[in-house]
């Protein structure tokens, strides 16, 4: 039987499961498990901080529910820019490296 931590979550694999393929499994499991509890831990860290913004001050609580689709609406061409830039940057690395990848 498999030791649990207090979350759920396997924390040593190699006692149980001999097969590396399921020890490999087990690890993943483990990184996506705690991976989605940080995920949770943070959206109701921000849900409580609204909350309390909420109470001290509401106006600005209903402007920031109001505001933030539409400050992420005009920042998205940026971040597309971002990924061609570091498309085109990652192209000329492999273009300058090509030369010595074909001699090595």
């Amino acid at each position: 039987m498999p030791r649990v931590l207090k979350l759920g979550v396997f924390c040593s694999p190699t006692n149980f499961v001999h097969d590396n393929s399921f020890r490999l499994f087990f690890v993943l499991l483990n990184k996506l498990v705690n991976t989605a509890l940080e995920n949770l831990k943070l959206k109701i860290m921000k849900l409580l901080l609204w909350l309390i913004l909420l109470v001290i001050c509401w106006p600005l609580a209903i402007g920031l529910l109001f505001f933030y689709p539409v400050i992420w609406l005009i920042l998205l061409p940026f971040r597309l820019l971002g990924f061609a830039v570091e498309g085109v940057f990652a192209f000329i690395k492999a273009l300058f490296m090509l030369p010595a990848r074909v001699l090595s």
